[in-house]
């Protein structure tokens, strides 16, 4: 949920509603001391989530706080080292 994914050209398909039903699903999690993970992708040149851009930054309304994980990646589509 960075903010590229919400700017112009190609924003997210019903964007407003998806952040709605995520910022409904954090709160419930910290009403319920449900450990909260951010995974942060790490965009190339002209991507929208370009590392050290504003579309980098995770959506303002659904920021990590303190206690939240976050994890830093920089392949889109896996977790391994491959």
């Amino acid at each position: 949920m960075q903010l590229g994914n919400f700017l112009e050209p190609n924003p997210v398909y019903e964007g407003n509603e998806l952040l709605g039903k995520v910022e409904s699903l954090i709160r419930k999690a910290r009403s319920s001391q449900i450990p909260i993970m951010y995974i942060q992708h790490k965009g190339g040149s002209g991507d929208p989530d370009e590392y050290g851009t504003q579309g980098y930054e995770i959506y303002p309304s659904i920021k990590p706080v303190k206690g939240d994980v976050l994890v830093q990646k920089q392949n889109p589509r896996r977790f391994s080292r491959n």
